[in-house]
Order: C-alpha cells, then sequence, then structure tokens
C-alpha cells in the first residue's frame, strides 16, 4: 500500500492530493475521490481506478481494496502511519 503522494505519482503517474496505490503482481489499483475522476483515468492508463463512496474516508476505501485483492500479506510504504495500519 503506498499512500505518500510523491511515490504514488512514481509509480503510477497520478499527480492528485488524495489516492493510495494498493495492486499484485497483476493488477494495480488507484483509490482516489470523486474530484479525480477524469484526472485519474488520464494520467493513469492500465490501472484499475476506485472511487471512495462519499461517505467513506480513503483509509475505509484503501482497506475495502485490499480486502478484494485478497492475499495474506500486506506491504505497508513507510509513511503509513499506525492509525492508518
Amino acid at each position: 500500500l503506498v499512500t505518500h503522494p510523491t511515490n504514488v505519482r512514481y509509480l503510477c503517474g497520478f499527480s492528485g492530493s488524495s489516492g493510495y496505490l494498493a495492486g499484485t503482481a497483476k493488477k494495480t489499483v488507484l483509490v482516489t475521490d470523486a474530484r479525480y475522476t477524469d484526472q485519474a483515468a488520464e494520467e493513469c492508463p492500465g490501472v484499475e481506478i476506485v472511487i471512495r463512496h462519499h461517505t467513506q474516508t480513503i483509509d475505509q476505501a484503501a482497506t475495502d481494496v485490499l480486502t478484494k485483492l485478497g492475499g495474506r500479506t500486506v506491504g505497508l510504504e513507510g509513511s503509513v502511519t499506525l492509525g492508518q495500519h
């Protein structure tokens, strides 16, 4: 799970201020909010875009994505806080 905006941009090209990147060897998913729907699609070809529901925090939406991706181990970027974990 990559949460720092600079690292998200480096890995997938997304330059918005609110986005988390998750993935597996076969799939990459960007979680963001509705402000960035068009921008994310334009900047991140080949990346699945998940727009969080307005009642969710980005952390909650990322948790949903990670659950759907499956797997038993999640790698966390160093900037992930204990609260996010």
